[in-house]
């Protein structure tokens, strides 16, 4: 692939209630160092001031358009198949397609970087951007310790993808860069398989995860700009995390059995298998406990498990953005960053029985 400067992006942005972000997110398009960018909002059902807010920029801002769904049930996947629709006669207009959620900035390179990953790997199909969390206020000690444990875990999504390398498990919907032609040949597979003109597939929760896995069976890489940052917004209440973690959990399953298990879902499959042997060993260490056998043992392993989470956790500290005393002090204690943990064992449990027993999954 030549380098020219001149390349086209179009910036894809759904937008569900986003009257909060929606305007920063907008002009983290407008102001990056990449001067050929188009950006086109897709506001789903929003009951809030998003499209008004969207229309007075666009007043200024000839490369900013606007639709609207219509009759639109399949929440993120659904508004973004409904803009590839809409554009479906002048796609080949662009060299790339960003997607990025309307509660999401960017830095202002973030394209630019992202179009030099291409360049120089032509087998790659997207180029994810670092996950970083922006200031929220917080009203609560919850509300702050909600905050900052997610804002570690970013900082884990971050360490698991450099391991990744070009093959990172997911291309996320918060900020992701796409080859035109990787996308045009997801849509020839829908369509061979019966889907229609489509990208994302609707019956599928987690539509970033099913779309990457799909990219890879099609032989294309994935893997993340690391000099590409971008934040956004995180859940701050238990009930809106534990929606938002179901569903990733939940489609990260469903999409493995839907997929099945081969050379490209391999490594997931590894990471279900491990969660279950960790699960139960720390199930027969607690019978031990309970029945007063083997303590001695029991201990000893308990120890080293801990020892090993515990310097894991530390060191996971350097790649989180801005780490702050919060942050260090969650981790070095161990004991908040114990109970996330148990946490989303949880989730993660209640994922498998929902996924297997197909229960209808509340967004």
């Amino acid at each position: 692939m030549g380098k020219d400067a001149t390349e086209k992006v179009i910036a894809l942005v759904p937008a569900h209630n986003e009257a909060n972000c929606i305007e920063r997110t907008i002009f983290s398009l407008i102001n990056q160092t990449h001067s050929y960018v188009d950006v086109l909002v897709i506001s789903d059902n929003s009951t809030d001031n998003t499209v008004d807010l969207v229309k007075k920029i666009m007043e200024t801002h000839n490369n900013v358009n606007l639709i609207e769904t219509v009759n639109n049930t399949h929440k993120k996947a659904g508004a973004l198949n409904q803009g590839y629709k809409y554009l479906s006669e002048r796609l080949n207009e662009y060299r790339f397609v960003l997607s990025i959620d309307g509660d999401t900035i960017m830095a202002d390179n973030v394209i630019e970087q992202g179009i030099t990953e291409f360049y120089l790997n032509d087998k790659l199909g997207s180029v994810c951007s670092r996950s970083g969390v922006m200031d929220q206020k917080t009203n609560s000690f919850l509300e702050k310790y909600i905050y900052h444990v997610q804002h570690l875990e970013y900082g884990d999504f971050d360490r698991d993808r450099i391991g990744q390398n070009k093959r990172v498990r997911v291309a996320h919907g918060m900020c992701s860069l796409f080859k035109v032609k990787s996308i045009q040949d997801v849509i020839k597979r829908r369509e061979i398989n019966g889907e229609g003109y489509c990208v994302y597939r609707v019956t599928n929760i987690i539509e970033d995860f099913e779309l990457t896995v799909t990219l890879r069976e099609l032989g294309y890489q994935v893997t993340c700009g690391f000099g590409m940052y971008a934040w956004t917004e995180v859940p701050l209440t238990i009930k809106s995390l534990w929606r938002q973690r179901i569903r990733w959990y939940r489609g990260g399953i469903d999409t493995i059995r839907e997929h099945g298990v081969s050379k490209v879902t391999i490594l997931d499959t590894f990471d279900h298998v491990v969660f279950w042997l960790v699960f139960l060993s720390q199930l027969l260490l607690l019978k031990w406990s309970i029945e007063g056998v083997y303590i001695d043992n029991s201990i000893n392993l308990s120890v080293f498990i801990f020892m090993l989470l515990y310097a894991n956790g530390v060191y996971t500290l350097r790649y989180v953005q801005n780490p702050t005393k919060w942050d260090y002090a969650i981790r070095l204690t161990y004991i908040p960053h114990a109970i996330y943990t148990t946490y989303t064992a949880l989730e993660l449990l209640y994922s498998y029985f929902a996924s297997f027993f197909n229960l209808k999954q509340e967004w």
